[in-house]
């Protein structure tokens, strides 16, 4: 039987969003949770957490099977530790209403001059962007 492994997911993984399909076979376990961290906006359509102890990204949970973690490293550009990769793979902790888990969390860790989400969340960010 396949291990289910914890993943954060903040931006175009989201439910709705455009590449939520690598987690149609993931059971979401919080749809509504946070972790510490600050968004900014790539300029790509999609969005990348830097690490901040004082802020929150809201976003979801999902329990995944190693075959999705596999695709879903692909997705984030991540090959492994101490490669050359787009976004660093972390254990962090996940806060819903009424629990904290372990879970991994894709990082972003040179966002050099990219402009902040002030909402710290996507969703809210590109609904107020599409309002403008």
């Amino acid at each position: 039987m396949n291990q289910h492994i914890l993943v954060f997911v903040y931006g175009t993984l989201l439910k709705g969003e455009p590449n939520h399909g690598y987690l149609t076979e993931a059971a979401c376990l919080e749809e509504h949770c946070c972790t510490n961290g600050r968004l900014v906006d790539t300029g790509e359509g999609y969005p990348a957490l830097i690490k901040d102890d004082y802020a929150a990204v809201k976003g979801e949970l999902y329990a995944v099977t190693d075959s999705q973690l596999k695709n879903i490293n692909r997705l984030e550009g991540y090959f492994g530790e101490n490669r050359a990769n787009l976004y660093e793979r972390k254990t962090l902790n996940v806060y819903s209403d009424s629990q904290t888990y372990s879970a991994f969390v894709y990082l972003f860790e040179n966002p050099g001059n990219l402009p902040y989400i002030t909402e710290n969340d996507w969703r809210a960010y590109q609904q107020k962007t599409a309002d403008d």
